[in-house]
């Protein structure tokens, strides 16, 4: 009895210990599969997020932007007060054969209106072929009961090759070419044109103010900027005075209602 009572607390012990050892197991298994899907098996590196450094970005950012507005200012064709430019359709003959030629060296011309003489400086030592173009269409007498046809307050004054009736009047010599050298200030004389460089024909505008988007900013068409050719010495509160005058607005344009005419323009 004693032998069988021995062999019966032996058992017991070992299923006790195995109990143990089995949960014990139990445990290591639980714990590995906690920290497992906790961290995971991959063995690669963080991958570091691509906003950590937006100076690179902000800087391409800015240049794309300052390329696309120099590329929009010389191709874009300006309007409104970016447009004293534009000549009005004229119905010229510009034979080649007749070379330029000046009226004699004069230096100044002088534009009688109603409301006051407006005298101006050619520019010689800056746009000689724009002064002799416009002293030869001077001397011919050309520019006489033309008029001042568009103003724009505290910008320009433009004028040109047509008469009171809307008449034009043609001209028997080549345009001069682009001779831009000299900014647009206030009071400067300039030679209105379209895109094309070489498409300047006698129209031309007094400078109210200083428009510097009229000087060079680009390298094609508009952004080459319109050529000066000479700048008003008296009478610049005349030019002020008609560019106050009513006007309606035309093609974006603001036209007088009563356009003034150039009752005489001439050399000295």
């Amino acid at each position: 009895g004693a032998v069988a009572v021995i062999r019966k607390q032996k058992r017991t012990q070992r299923s006790s210990q195995l109990k143990v050892c089995v949960g014990y197991g139990l445990i290591v298994c639980i714990v590995f599969l906690v920290y497992r899907s906790s961290f995971g098996t991959t063995t690669s590196a963080p991958v570091r997020s691509k906003q950590t450094n937006l100076d690179p970005a902000t800087e391409d950012l800015a240049s794309l932007k300052l390329k696309s507005n120099s590329e929009l200012k010389s191709s874009i064709k300006p309007t409104r007060e970016d447009q004293p430019v534009t000549t009005l359709p004229l119905e010229v003959s510009t034979g080649s054969s007749n070379p330029l030629k000046s009226s004699g060296m004069s230096s100044f011309a002088t534009i009688s209106t109603e409301h006051g003489n407006i005298k101006f400086r050619f520019r010689d030592d800056k746009a000689p072929k724009h002064a002799a173009f416009m002293r030869q269409l001077i001397g011919e007498g050309l520019y006489n009961g033309c008029v001042f046809y568009r103003a724009e307050q505290n910008f320009v004054l433009q004028g040109g090759l047509r008469d009171a009736a809307g008449n034009q009047r043609s001209k028997k010599i080549d345009n001069p070419p682009l001779e831009f050298d000299l900014l647009n200030k206030r009071g400067t004389v300039t030679m209105a044109r379209w895109e094309d460089t070489n498409s300047g024909s006698g129209e031309f505008f007094i400078n109210l103010r200083d428009s510097p988007h009229l000087d060079r900013t680009g390298s094609t068409g508009w952004a080459l900027g319109f050529t000066v050719f000479g700048e008003v010495v008296e009478g610049m509160e005349v030019a002020e005075k008609i560019g106050m005058l009513p006007t309606t607005v035309q093609g974006g344009l603001k036209m007088l209602n009563t356009p003034v005419v150039m009752n005489s323009v001439t050399l000295s």
